[in-house]
């Protein structure tokens, strides 16, 4: 059923396959609760979809190659429910290659039990919150998302299938640890990925992280690793190092330390005070002398042997106060991407951290911490909690050479493209918010 007029923009929506595909906007009638296989694939004039919230099933390729749909509207029936669907079931390459698409919040609610196959593949979709209710990310479900750049994952995620997060832009994720295994090419081609944190429980498939050329660490249990193939970090950073739970492992040729290993590196340093200026070098050296091929990697990525421990889970507590009691200026050290280990640990190690651990870590990291998660031009969402965490920095801190503030900062370290995408001008905005008599001075 279409709405008059000669453009044709809307059509209403009852069932079935309709026999038209030039309408610009759907209106799902309330009271329909599938969308059927195929209803609307290719449609590419299709912009903007209305769904009620009867709609339990959206099909298989329901939604395919619809290239110029960007909007997804959740309607409630009052105004004091959530506009937010009660769809459970989303069907195989559902809104797959939907290349418009950047907003998928309003679909995945607690009532999703299943997403599909290749159900959002090719989207442009820039954060994606997995609902808790969702056990399984299936394959390919959010591959080739070449901006997707922030995943929120619940610990209730138990398997990412094959190819589920491919060719993603995602630079950090945390992953829970009832997650039980991490299917082939998983998180390969996922360039922007620096690091990782296997839980103990997981086992990895081959080729799970190959070619994420900017992957620099990564904590693995042995076992999830040792008894597949030695391509699991195939192309990934030169400077790569493993932390495991086995002393000597080996894996690929690529170098490993434990948390014994670094104990033994602490031990070595000397109880006397250390000048500040010394602190990194001695940490270095301590590090150069037990582990000399991990030490290098290190240097290339002007990494310190906190930014190592930050990615071990559970209890650090022993290693983390003797590092920081001794070597305290390696909690203000930034590594090459200009990230410091609490910037580190919100990024990718918190969820799996003890409690007591993170705490000591950020009593220990000076204020400057938030700043320097500014200048990393690192994305916003992992900015945020560490100038939370240290929200004094906006008070005190400003650029030496320049005097901006950390709001202009925020904006002047990024180009118009990266402001303009994944959250940065929001930061701008909200870092303002944060601070907001600043502006009077400027008045």
């Amino acid at each position: 059923m279409s709405s008059s007029g000669a453009s044709k923009t809307s059509f209403i929506y009852t069932g079935g396959v309709p026999d038209q595909d030039d309408f610009t906007h759907i209106i799902v009638q309330e009271g329909v609760t599938e969308i059927a296989d195929s209803a609307f694939e290719f449609w590419v004039t299709l912009e903007s979809i209305s769904f009620p919230n009867t709609v339990k099933r959206i099909g298989d390729r329901a939604f395919h190659e619809c290239s110029s749909l960007v909007q997804i509207i959740c309607l409630q029936k009052d105004e004091e429910e959530d506009a937010s669907s009660s769809i459970e079931r989303i069907g195989e390459s559902a809104f797959a290659d939907c290349e418009s698409l950047e907003d998928i919040s309003g679909l995945l609610t607690e009532s999703i039990t299943h997403i599909g196959p290749h159900a959002f593949r090719g989207t442009r979709i820039r954060t994606v919150k997995i609902p808790s209710s969702c056990t399984t990310i299936d394959e390919g479900t959010f591959s080739d998302c070449s901006i997707l750049s922030e995943i929120i994952m619940p610990s209730t995620v138990e398997s990412i299938s094959y190819r589920a997060f491919a060719g993603c832009a995602i630079s950090s994720i945390q992953l829970g640890n009832d997650l039980i295994e991490i299917y082939s090419e998983a998180f390969a081609g996922c360039d922007e990925l620096e690091s990782i944190q296997i839980p103990l429980s997981a086992f990895v498939g081959e080729q799970a992280f190959a070619w994420s050329y900017k992957l620099r660490i990564v904590y693995t249990p042995a076992e999830a690793i040792e008894g597949g193939t030695v391509d699991v970090f195939d192309a990934c950073h030169e400077s790569l190092i493993l932390l495991s739970d086995e002393e000597d492992f080996d894996f690929a040729f690529i170098p490993s330390i434990t948390l014994n290993g670094i104990h033994q590196c602490l031990n070595d340093i000397t109880n006397d005070a250390i000048p500040p200026s010394q602190q990194l070098n001695v940490l270095h050296q301590a590090l150069q002398l037990r582990y000399p091929a991990i030490a290098a990697r290190t240097q290339l990525s002007n990494m310190n042997l906190l930014h190592l421990l930050v990615y071990i889970p559970g209890n650090i507590y022993s290693a983390l106060s003797t590092l920081l009691k001794k070597c305290p200026q390696a909690a203000s050290a930034i590594d090459s991407t200009g990230k410091t280990a609490l910037h580190h640990t919100f990024a990718s190690t918190k969820q799996n951290m003890d409690q007591q651990c993170f705490d000591l870590l950020l009593q220990h990291s000076p204020e400057i911490v938030g700043y320097y998660a500014i200048q990393s031009k690192s994305l916003w969402h992992e900015v945020k909690p560490v100038v939370e965490a240290k929200i004094t920095c906006l008070k005190t801190m400003k650029d030496e050479e320049s005097g901006l503030l950390p709001f202009m900062m925020m904006a002047v370290q990024r180009d118009i493209d990266e402001l303009s995408s994944n959250g940065q001008l929001t930061g701008v905005y909200e870092l303002l918010c944060m601070q907001p008599d600043v502006l009077k001075s400027y008045s």
